[in-house]
């Protein structure tokens, strides 16, 4: 049979109204070795008989089952706990309100009463209305607030004593009234709440950026959408554990899609932007006629993705994000519940750049275009998750890190786009209508440009690594 519950937080002392209604009590010892988004094993201590609970379902608990164990299994599971033990006493009140109940916390949480009221369907919960009398003791409604379940209780201790609201932030982040993350993330933060903070407020960028590019037709709100998309896919893909695993490969598949279906091509506006080779094997007709042919492949391209974020099947895909980030049933709060966002994010950081050196050491210098690839993408993840959170770093220490990543990034991608643009160009020679003999040489000299270039980057690569490598304590701090 299903249960639902109604919950209310009481006034610190409730004394006067357990003389009025308590009818008997019990004390009640217990623990969890098992949570999951919709699976808890709880094993409880009631005076003196000892039972394991495994209920499965969400808000309605639509499977539970108890059944007794001995007071040698109570103590082995112990040992496999999540979170701390809830001490609590429980009373239950006069026969007139029978499916009303009492707990009031001990040790950790000390002064934190509940009011707890069950019911057989949804349908009573929806149509009770609570009995005058209690109304005095009460502090507010906690039912829909998922910091006041047992389960939260033994993993983030008494909400009383939280600092913030999460959804009160993410109302804030909406509102935009705030200017900087760090005012609103801070290291004692439970882990989980951080990184969503974090991708929240990078999924509300995103939905700013989609909106300039619909009404303003900016294109440079196009180039940030594609940023911030990436960054959103690093971080749900450092940090999914956090969340419902079903939910976050739907969720992932989808921004994948997003991100091929706008990738206008990045050639387009590279070689718009450096025509240097161009320029010294074309006239300034040939030069123009090319940029103008550029100029509207890209406008036709932006015209398909704003069309593409106006459809139905995009607002689903970010409604989709907005619920994994925001729903609690879509949340393991378990998740690094025993160590703090600093040292998580220092971990993160330290394994992404170890991963790097690993391929710095693996391509030793061959200077070859997949190895480069492989490397920068490995520097822009470790970039990524330590940019979103440098109010956690030290800033003298976060700005040496930094530097060291920034120039190393910008030797890999002057590397890679010189090989992309002589590529472009040397097809946009080959389809010229010049004779096939001066094609040849101009392909020549362009080849021969973009190898004197390479040898000056591979040299300032080589050089970049090097620091890297003297410097690898500063990313173990």
């Amino acid at each position: 049979m299903a249960i639902v519950e109604k919950k209310y937080l009481l006034n610190d002392s409730v004394d006067s109204l357990l003389k009025k209604h308590k009818r008997s009590k019990k004390s009640i010892s217990q623990f969890y070795t098992q949570i999951k988004i919709c699976k808890e094993v709880r094993y409880r201590k009631i005076n003196k008989t000892f039972y394991k609970t495994v209920r499965t379902g969400s808000e309605v608990r639509e499977n539970e089952v108890d059944k007794n164990i001995s007071k040698r299994k109570y103590r082995q599971a112990k040992d496999k706990k999540i979170g701390k033990i809830l001490k609590k006493e429980r009373f239950t009140l006069a026969d007139t309100y029978e499916n009303f109940a009492i707990d009031s916390y001990k040790k950790h949480l000390k002064n934190l009463n509940i009011l707890e009221i069950t019911f057989n369907t949804l349908d009573e919960a929806r149509a009770f209305q609570l009995p005058d009398i209690f109304k005095v003791y009460i502090k507010k409604d906690v039912s829909d607030d998922d910091r006041y379940r047992n389960k939260n209780l033994a993993l983030l201790g008494n909400p009383k004593k939280l600092p913030y609201n999460i959804y009160a932030i993410f109302k804030d982040i909406e509102q935009e009234r705030f200017k900087k993350i760090a005012s609103t993330v801070f290291p004692e933060m439970i882990v989980s709440d951080a990184v969503r903070i974090v991708l929240y407020t990078i999924y509300h960028s995103l939905k700013m950026d989609r909106v300039s590019l619909i009404e303003q037709n900016d294109i440079f709100a196009l180039e940030r959408f594609r940023k911030n998309l990436k960054q959103a896919k690093i971080l749900l893909e450092e940090y999914r554990h956090i969340f419902d695993q079903n939910m976050y490969k739907k969720v992932s598949l989808h921004l994948n899609m997003i991100e091929k279906t706008i990738a206008i091509d990045k050639d387009l506006t590279l070689i718009r932007a450096n025509l240097k080779l161009l320029e010294s094997a074309f006239n300034e007709k040939e030069v123009n006629f090319f940029i103008s042919r550029i100029d509207n492949r890209i406008e036709n391209e932006k015209h398909k993705v704003k069309n593409f974020f106006k459809t139905r099947e995009f607002s689903i895909i970010f409604r989709q994000f907005d619920l994994l980030l925001k729903e609690q049933s879509n949340v393991h709060s378990a998740y690094h519940s025993n160590t703090t966002i600093k040292e998580v994010i220092k971990e993160s950081v330290n394994k992404r750049f170890k991963k790097l050196l690993f391929l710095t050491k693996k391509y030793d210098k061959c200077h070859d275009v997949d190895s480069y690839k492989k490397m920068k993408k490995a520097l822009y993840k470790t970039k990524t998750i330590m940019d979103n959170f440098a109010y956690l770093y030290d800033k003298k220490e976060y700005q040496q890190m930094q530097a060291l990543l920034q120039d190393t990034n910008k030797e890999f991608a002057e590397f890679l786009n010189l090989n992309k643009r002589s590529l472009i160009i040397k097809t946009y020679i080959r389809n010229s209508n010049k004779e096939l003999q001066e094609q040849q040489r101009l392909i020549n000299k362009v080849q021969q440009k973009r190898k004197t270039l390479e040898k000056q980057l591979n040299k300032k690569i080589d050089a970049s690594i090097n620091v890297l490598r003297e410097n690898k304590s500063l990313f173990k701090k």
